[in-house]
């Protein structure tokens, strides 16, 4: 197998014939009506993704993609090779492809925090887009919160998630008076709509959804509370007493391990804090 696809890069004229070759290989291999061949055939695919993980791992990121590729026209539900030539094309600063690879793995089978991680790091340098970057960097927490690598990235979190992007002044004005006339309003539905009004005005502004989710959760609606809850880490990733909030309203609710997460969370976001320490 290797060396055919040797072959087939030395040599572009035989792509077609490789095509037709291609198809017959794959009839072959579907068919096998034994177990065993049906194994042998897997395992010849995966020994090519061993081979190639060391090809990537000296540095041939090119060859790699190029090979990888061939073997995925075989064999497309290889998420191993999918994210070997996701890894190649991040190598090569093919960022719109590696981002491609990555998400198809991840739309089937959302388990691997390598790939958040990855998502991040590429969102983060180099495609500057902070908002994804914080997404896939949150996720990577929730998929591997005990992680050597937790606490760099709770810090580079912290450092993208900077509020509102260019929030109108007049817009933010405004919202910000609607939330300090809610802290002194006594009626709970006055209070509610003007909470509202300045979450329209600035929807981003993760105060105002932090503040609706208190009055929820203060009138026992645990429920509101939540969605609000959530709605500010939306805006807001890295809001350590929002995370804090949503982790003591979880795991009464018998949700453990989702509310042990952002208790982690609280206390990864913000570290001198010994109230968010979990104990």
């Amino acid at each position: 197998m290797k060396r055919l696809l040797r072959s087939l890069s030395a040599h572009p004229e035989l792509v077609e014939g490789w095509q037709i070759l291609l198809m017959l290989i794959m009839i072959s291999f579907f068919s096998c009506a034994s177990t065993g061949k049906h194994m042998r055939g897997q395992n010849m695919f995966q020994d090519e993704v061993l081979e190639l993980r060391e090809s990537v791992r000296k540095g041939s990121p090119a060859s790699a993609v190029q090979n990888l590729s061939m073997l995925l026209e075989m064999d497309p539900k290889n998420k191993d090779a999918r994210f070997l030539r996701a890894l190649s094309y991040q190598k090569l600063g093919q960022y719109e492809m590696a981002i491609k690879d990555y998400e198809t793995i991840i739309s089937k089978e959302d388990t691997d925090p390598k790939i958040h991680y990855n998502l991040g790091m590429i969102y983060a340098f180099k495609v500057d887009d902070r908002k994804q970057a914080l997404k896939y960097f949150d996720r990577f927490l929730s998929l591997s919160p005990e992680s050597k690598k937790s606490f760099d990235v709770a810090k580079l979190m912290c450092s993208l998630d900077r509020g509102p992007e260019n929030p109108s002044r007049a817009k933010a004005l405004f919202a910000n008076w609607s939330r300090k006339k809610a802290e002194k309003e006594k009626n709970g539905k006055a209070r509610k709509n003007l909470l509202m009004g300045a979450i329209e005005l600035e929807p981003s502004n993760r105060d105002s959804y932090f503040n609706m989710a208190r009055e929820f959760e203060e009138k026992g609606d645990t429920a509101g509370a939540i969605k609000f809850y959530k709605e500010a880490l939306l805006a807001s990733p890295t809001f350590s007493e929002a995370h804090y909030r949503l982790g003591q309203i979880l795991i009464p609710q018998g949700k453990k391990e989702d509310g042990q997460i952002h208790l982690l969370k609280a206390s990864l976001f913000s570290p001198n804090d010994r109230s968010y320490i979990q104990q």
